[in-house]
């Protein structure tokens, strides 16, 4: 889903890049964003970095949420 969203975010010029690959990336999972322990104790960790027109840097963004029941 956060693919897709900055995607046309992307298509819609919002974002710095020639193409999506330049433009942001999206990091989920074991090993990427989370540890074995993460994934036992229920969170979620996305990592996504966007090159937004200003500042023409690339921002970080980190959402983390705790599975329900977990």
């Amino acid at each position: 889903m956060i693919v897709n969203f900055l995607t046309n975010v992307w298509s819609q010029g919002a974002l710095v890049g020639q193409s999506p690959v330049e433009a942001f990336s999206v990091a989920m999972g074991l090993g990427e964003t989370m540890t074995a322990n993460d994934i036992l104790d229920g969170y979620m960790r996305i990592t996504v970095k966007v090159a937004i027109i200003r500042p023409a840097e690339f921002i970080v963004i980190t959402f983390q949420q705790q599975m329900q029941g977990a």
